[in-house]
């Protein structure tokens, strides 16, 4: 038996796609018919560069095992992985010089905050404004309003060097090399041959020229680089390398034997991956994925579009134009770019994450534990019409930049958006109008619940910021959410997005989303399907999920379900939108060492909160 099934797994070309996220790392198995094979799930461990290799190692050997699928049937690798996560390694030995740096850290905001208020960075913006009113472009647009934030690789990588030249010194002689996690892990697995990246990941670092499709020489000049420390910008889908080390490198008997390295045929950031995964080909198409951020894409076609600031066009997927399928990157880069779909990208850094410190701090056991509290109080609070009940201010939103905007405005959504910086907001985000008492253990049950609520609910409304400001930019409103993410384990949460937005929400049946976007996009790379639309066409039938409880999770897979938006609920949902932007001006403004507001006295910050809840 396991030797005709050996057989059938030998004839065919088995893709090997993996996710590596900020919490967890999930590994699949597809066959040509983009059907799941098995499935591994594994935390994605401490954040050290050779950690993540281990648990990369860790997590190839586990799904092979577990499929029974021989390593010697496996004819590819898909890669999706968090973006704008970097390090430093040395090019002989391949052994890391500077830690993983990832994109939640904040502590290049003052260096950050210097450098916008250069010169240089005044008259970019200010020439970008006069030239755009000329020229409306999405280049002139893009300059009127680019700051530096530590979103961006750039940003940390250069306050990195700032406060230690001798690395940038050695980089630009070779000696080090610089690379993000997808480049860090094709480095390790074609020993150092391959040293790549993939524009949909390059396009997210703010290094990036979406218009030219390279790297930036006015941000290079800005932050005093060369573009050469940047690895070589690759198509999504091109033959990368082949795999030399790891569980999927082929042994000396194996080679004696004929048979082929693994080849690595697709790089592609997380969000671009879940677009794939979700079908999103059209222009039109839009996700919202719900992990530790929330980040919002768009499908906008060919063609980036001048963004409103707190959005930025990225480069989704592109083809290669090679014809010769057995030339990799290992000898000559592919640079040549094919079939280039444009994202539109917003985001919300403050989502997932502060909902897991509230978890780490007991304010909650597990998902089952959650849905019951929502329940129970949005029972409660959806009955109140008034400011009393509880609002949650996340601490990624800020003021757009014009200052006549934000003090004079009637209406406080117009006026904010999602910095993402923490410069204002430093303490985790406010919490207005929980329950009085906070520090007294008997009511400490009502304030967790309560705090629970707000939090939830605000990820709700963010959503509704972020699309309400995407549909400006867009021909036509987007009319169906689809979603991914940890988050969506959350029935009360779908259900409140949809009622929020007006707007029908879809939860994919397939749990990893990603792994299913890093394989299409793998399967394309290596010739097994012609294009991303005759991939996407074949595991849309698929409307099973993999068997199986997830090692991370410890709950089961969920499948595909449509939220509706409940018409009854329209005009609440209005109101506590108006209330919620409302709070969150007042408390910005409250925050702002330039305005002499005053925060509303129920207010408190997430970090004292969880300090007096233990």
């Amino acid at each position: 038996m396991t030797m005709s099934l050996n057989s059938h797994f030998l004839s065919q070309s088995l893709i090997v796609s993996v996710d590596f996220g900020s919490t967890h790392a999930c590994a699949r198995i597809y066959d040509e018919s983009c059907r799941s094979l098995a499935e591994s799930v594994l935390p994605s461990g401490e954040l050290d560069p050779e950690s993540y290799w281990q648990v990369l190692c860790n997590l190839l050997s586990s799904v092979l095992k577990s499929s029974h699928v021989p390593s010697s049937a496996v004819y590819c690798l898909g890669l999706s992985v968090q973006r704008n996560t970097f390090l430093l390694w040395d090019r002989k030995t391949s052994k890391p010089v500077s830690r993983l740096c990832t994109w939640q850290e904040t502590n290049a905001s003052a260096y950050a905050s210097s450098r916008n208020n250069t010169y240089f960075i005044k008259a970019l913006n200010k020439t970008g404004k006069v030239l755009y009113k000329i020229v409306p472009c999405t280049k002139f647009k893009l300059a009127s309003h680019f700051k530096l934030t530590c979103i961006f690789v750039v940003t940390r990588l250069a306050h990195m060097f700032d406060e230690d030249p001798t690395l940038y010194e050695r980089c630009r002689k070779g000696e080090l090399v610089f690379g993000c996690l997808e480049t860090w892990f094709l480095w390790r697995l074609t020993g150092g041959r391959a040293w790549c990246t993939d524009v949909s990941c390059i396009s997210t670092t703010g290094a990036f020229d979406p218009c030219q499709l390279g790297i930036s020489p006015i941000i290079m000049n800005l932050v005093e680089m060369s573009p050469k420390i940047f690895p070589a910008i690759c198509p999504t889908s091109t033959f990368y390398g082949e795999v030399r080390f790891g569980p999927l490198g082929r042994s000396p008997e194996e080679l004696a034997a004929g048979i082929k390295r693994v080849r690595v045929t697709a790089l592609i950031g997380d969000s671009q991956a879940a677009m794939l995964g979700e079908g999103c080909l059209n222009r039109g198409d839009a996700k919202l994925t719900l992990g530790t951020g929330a980040f919002l894409n768009v499908n906008i076609g060919s063609k980036a579009i001048p963004p409103k600031t707190g959005f930025y066009p990225v480069i989704g997927w592109a083809q290669s134009v090679r014809s010769n399928a057995e030339e990799s990157c290992e000898r000559i880069a592919d640079t040549k770019l094919s079939n280039v779909t444009y994202l539109l990208e917003g985001f919300n850094s403050d989502a997932g994450n502060t909902l897991t410190r509230l978890k780490d701090s007991g304010f909650f056991r597990s998902y089952s534990e959650l849905e019951e509290i929502l329940s129970y109080c949005s029972t409660r609070f959806d009955a109140i019409e008034e400011d009393a009940t509880p609002f949650f201010v996340p601490s990624s939103l800020g003021f757009c930049e014009s200052r006549k905007m934000h003090t004079q405005s009637s209406s406080p959504e117009k006026a904010l958006t999602f910095v993402n910086t923490n410069s204002v907001l430093t303490e985790g985000g406010v919490f207005v109008g929980l329950p009085a008492g906070f520090d007294q253990k008997a009511l400490q049950k009502r304030v967790r619940k309560a705090a629970i609520f707000a939090v939830m609910d605000s990820i709700a409304l963010s959503a509704r910021l972020l699309i309400r400001s995407a549909n400006t930019q867009l021909t036509s409103n987007i009319s169906v959410l689809r979603v991914n993410g940890n988050l969506t384990r959350s029935d009360w949460l779908m259900q409140r997005l949809a009622n929020t937005l007006n707007l029908p929400v879809e939860r994919s049946a397939i749990s990893e989303t990603c792994c299913l976007g890093a394989a299409i996009a793998a399967g394309v790379g290596a010739g097994i399907w012609a294009s991303y639309a005759d991939a996407v066409s074949r595991s849309r039938p698929q409307s099973t999920l993999v068997t199986g409880v997830s090692e991370c999770t410890n709950s089961p897979q969920t499948l595909k379900t449509r939220f509706t938006p409940n018409p009854k609920c329209a005009r609440r949902m209005d109101v506590r939108y108006t209330q919620w932007t409302s709070v969150c001006a007042r408390v910005l403004k409250a925050h702002n060492a330039d305005c002499s507001a005053t925060c509303p006295p129920d207010s408190i910050t997430l970090n004292f909160l969880l300090k007096c809840i233990k």
